[in-house]
């Protein structure tokens, strides 16, 4: 009997309730802690894994203890005697770094125990290294984790940390009973521990498929994983006198622990490369416990590598006859054919995909045969199959049923587009005995090929199609061809050209300049992207005396140009411009984006004065002061470092004379321009470069 059991009271008559219940959980669990036990050498392991982060805590605080309890009696009386008792936390940390061992895990436990008191030197060679930046809560949330994964493969680890026990058995003590208290909740946790029905757990049974220099090896995990985390593979190629692991650490399964899983991820595959043919290897297979050890229990295998096909059969040619069979013939290694179980043929009607059986059996040294064709369109493959169960395939060839006359090109192939996007077409259809069908063609570019939509023939004589109406082109075209039982085709229809009912408007174009010399205004745009617009409709509108846009000037598309000069202005005045663009269905775009200026003056006001610049009183910083007897709207500070180049860093109101400029770069050199800018857009001159190096 294996159970756990949290109570707030350790009198025996709730013992014997306790003792009383059949639980039987190989890693049985509460809410606080899963606890594990085994018995390996005549030694009792148990371990108390913590469920939540708090327990984990509780236990580093030393706040727990652990009572040994011998069982005797009756079911109905039993008889509790006190074995051991002690604290259930971790080794004194001195102690602990005085024992400490070369192990990874024990350094690991160590860590996890007790982090913040590790000398900085040791502390820079772990997971808490100073460098990961955890903040408080993080820190102990990996100590938590790194510890309920690393302990589990070092069993001094486990019994230093505080979260495990072990003795050797009591001879005359069948049931052992465990009394862990409090927990952090303020519970009792019993144990009990019946070593009478301890059974050793099982190992799944290792599957081994010997190949080529090679060995695929699989094995079941999802029922296994209560009692195992992971899983040793090794090899002996000494008749398992001598083992070597194939990887460092167990391999575990992830997927096993995802609900609904498919039936191949409750597997653990690998596939191992054998050192030579013919050579006896032996595999063995060992669970990796949650208490720090592998199991008792082993699977193994035995095999050797044996020599398999490598290459493919070279298909040299496949041949069509007037009684619609395939000649197939290929090359293949003579002294390659002890190897081989047979030959197949296979075929398929689409290349590349839904390939089957057409011939089986065919002798090892065979190098022809006839097989019947069954489509119009045939592909064949030659396949090999070792003695090993290899199949390796030759390239595909196509062979085409004897037909050499084309059906007739379809007639009168006309259609139109509806205003749901649906191609209605329609043509004369053929009454040829072996017609199949038509495949109709489509494209969006005028000139260009057109590409197959129909994967099988039409029947016609009508037929829907499905238009993007989303897409910019304004034109569908489509082609029909005939095709005949044996793959035949006619030649194609002329091509149909359908227009698209147009429910787009045209994008509009967009402004890309605006400027003036006082007594005109030059504007420059880009066209816009549609490829049906027909009209350019260009507006302006005086701010100050228009409300509203007028028409300035109209370009058609033939004779469009992309700039515009305005000479009816006034200077003073701020004109707005904005543009629209009609396609050939009448459809209007949105107006451009609209630009604006004021005609210039061009006057160019007063120099600054005194414009300098000096290290400032706190450290990383410049200050720079100037004069201005004008008040302009705001200044135009410009700054430089070393060899860059010079870029806007601020915008100062027109009554500010200082500036602290701050977070600089010591060691460099910062270069510094200032202007003014008023109202009505005049500008001073720029100032002369002031330059300070930041000490």
């Amino acid at each position: 009997m294996n159970a756990v059991y949290p109570t707030t009271n350790s009198s025996c008559g709730l013992l014997l309730i306790i003792l009383l219940v059949y639980f039987i959980p190989l890693g049985a669990q509460n809410e606080e802690f899963s606890v594990y036990r085994k018995i390996a050498d005549d030694q009792l392991y148990l371990r108390w894994l913590p469920r939540t982060l708090a327990d984990f805590q509780h236990v580093l605080a030393g706040n727990m203890r652990l009572e040994v309890y011998r069982v005797g009696g009756s079911t109905t009386e039993p008889e509790l005697t006190l074995l051991e008792e002690q604290a259930a936390r971790p080794l004194a940390y001195a102690a602990w770094r005085e024992q400490l061992t070369t192990s990874t895990w024990d350094t690991l436990a160590l860590t996890s125990m007790y982090g913040p008191v590790l000398d900085a030197a040791f502390l820079d060679r772990t997971f808490l290294a100073p460098v990961y930046k955890d903040t408080g809560e993080s820190a102990w949330l990996h100590r938590y984790e790194f510890s309920n994964y690393g302990l589990g493969y070092f069993w001094p680890a486990i019994e230093r940390s505080g979260f495990g026990y072990t003795r050797p058995l009591d001879d005359g003590v069948g049931l052992y009973a465990f009394k862990l208290y409090p927990t952090a909740r303020g519970d009792t946790l019993w144990i009990d521990f019946d070593v009478r029905s301890y059974t050793v757990p099982a190992v799944p049974e290792l599957v081994a498929r010997f190949k080529d220099l090679r060995v695929e090896l699989q094995w079941r995990t999802l029922e296994y994983r209560r009692d195992f985390f992971g899983w040793q593979l090794e090899r002996s190629l000494d008749g398992g006198q001598q083992w070597e692991p194939l990887f460092d650490l167990p391999l575990i399964n992830d997927n096993d622990t995802l609900a609904g899983a498919g039936e191949a991820l409750k597997f653990l595959y690998h596939e191992d490369v054998l050192p030579a043919n013919d050579l006896p290897v032996v595999y063995r297979l060992r669970g990796a416990d949650f208490l720090g050890g592998l199991s008792a229990n082993e699977s193994r295998v035995a095999g050797a590598g044996r020599e398999d096909i490598r290459r493919s059969p070279l298909l040299l040619e496949t041949l069509q006859t007037d009684s619609n069979h395939a000649v197939i013939r290929w090359e293949f290694a003579a002294e390659k054919e002890t190897l081989l179980q047979e030959f197949r043929i296979l075929e398929t009607d689409t290349s590349g995909t839904h390939y089957r059986v057409a011939l089986a059996g065919i002798d090892p040294q065979a190098r022809e045969v006839s097989v019947p064709m069954k489509f119009r369109a045939n592909f064949f493959r030659v396949q090999a199959v070792s003695q090993l169960g290899t199949e390796l395939s030759s390239f595909e060839s196509l062979v085409m049923a004897y037909d050499v006359d084309p059906p007739a090109i379809p007639r009168d192939f006309t259609g139109y587009i509806d205003s749901a996007g649906l191609a209605h077409l329609r043509w004369i259809t053929s009454d040829e005995p072996d017609l199949a069908g038509y495949y109709l063609f489509k494209g969006y570019f005028e000139g260009r090929e057109l590409a197959m939509i129909t994967a099988d023939p039409l029947a016609g004589p009508t037929y829907q199609d499905t238009v993007n109406q989303a897409t910019g082109n304004e034109w569908v075209y489509y082609q029909l061809r005939s095709v005949d039982i044996r793959g035949n085709s006619s030649a194609f229809t002329p091509v149909l050209a359908l227009k698209k009912p147009d429910v787009f408007p045209p994008a509009p174009p967009q402004f890309t300049k605006v400027d003036n010399d006082g007594q005109r205004v030059f504007l420059r745009w880009t066209t816009s992207p549609s490829p049906d617009v027909r009209r350019y409709d260009l507006y302006r509108r005086a701010l100050e005396t228009e409300p509203d846009f007028r028409l300035l000037h109209t370009f058609g598309a033939a004779a469009f140009q992309a700039n515009y000069t305005d000479s009816l202005v006034q200077q003073g005045l701020t004109y707005v411009y904005t543009l629209l663009v009609t396609d050939d269905d009448g459809l209007e775009s949105e107006p451009a984006q609209p630009v604006s200026l004021r005609l210039k003056d061009y006057g160019i006001r007063s120099p600054i004065e005194n414009f300098t610049g000096r290290p400032g009183a706190t450290a990383r910083t410049i200050e720079l002061n100037w004069r201005y007897a004008a008040t302009p709207r705001e200044y135009n500070l410009y700054r430089r470092q070393d060899d860059a180049p010079l870029s806007l860093i601020k915008v100062l109101p027109g009554n500010q004379f200082t500036y602290l400029d701050q977070g600089l770069q010591r060691g460099s050199t910062y270069h510094y321009v200032l202007r003014a800018v008023f109202s009505d857009g005049d500008t001073s001159p720029y100032t002369e470069e002031v330059q300070v190096v930041v000490e």
